[in-house]
C-alpha cells in the first residue's frame, strides 16, 4: 500500500510567501460574514459562560471565504447588550430572557448559519507589535 502525500500540489515551506499571505489582515472595510460553529464554553475562575463563534467572510475569493475569525459572547450581565446586538444583526429573537438561552445549551446552535456584516478593525498581534491582525468587534449590522 502506497501512502498518499496530503500536501501533493501545495507549497509548504514554512518560510514561504504564502503563509505569510494568508496570515495578513482582511481589509477593515464593512464585510458580509456568517457563523459556521457555536460551542458554550466557561473559564474556570469565571461565574458567567460565553458562545465561542467561528465565523468566516462571505466571499466568492476562495482564499478569502476559507478564513476562520472568532468572536466571543459572554453572558456575563454586563456584556448582554454585545449579545442583544449580535443577535439582532443575525435575525435573531433579541425579545428573549437571557436566563432561558442560558438553560438552553441548544440556543447556542441558533447562530449557526447566520449572516451579519461588520468592519473587522486591525490592530497589532499583543505578542508581536509588527504582526497586525484582525479583530471582530460591533457595531454588528445585518448581511448586504
Amino acid at each position: 500500500m502506497s501512502e498518499v502525500d496530503p500536501y501533493e500540489g501545495i507549497d509548504v515551506n514554512l518560510d514561504g510567501e504564502a503563509l505569510e499571505e494568508a496570515r495578513k489582515p482582511i481589509p477593515d472595510v464593512a464585510t458580509n460574514f456568517r457563523v459556521t460553529v457555536a460551542d458554550r464554553k466557561q473559564k474556570e475562575d469565571s461565574k458567567f459562560p460565553y458562545v465561542a463563534l467561528t465565523i468566516q467572510p462571505n466571499s466568492t475569493d476562495e482564499k478569502l471565504a476559507r478564513r476562520k475569525f472568532f468572536l466571543n459572547l459572554s453572558f456575563h450581565p454586563e456584556m448582554l447588550w454585545q449579545m442583544k446586538d449580535f443577535r439582532k444583526a443575525c435575525g435573531l429573537d433579541i425579545h428573549v430572557d437571557a436566563r432561558a438561552l442560558l438553560k438552553n445549551r441548544n440556543s447556542d446552535q441558533d447562530y449557526v448559519g447566520c449572516g451579519f456584516s461588520c468592519v473587522p478593525k486591525i490592530k497589532s498581534h499583543p505578542n508581536d507589535p509588527d504582526r497586525k491582525i484582525n479583530e471582530i468587534n460591533g457595531p454588528f449590522r445585518s448581511a448586504f
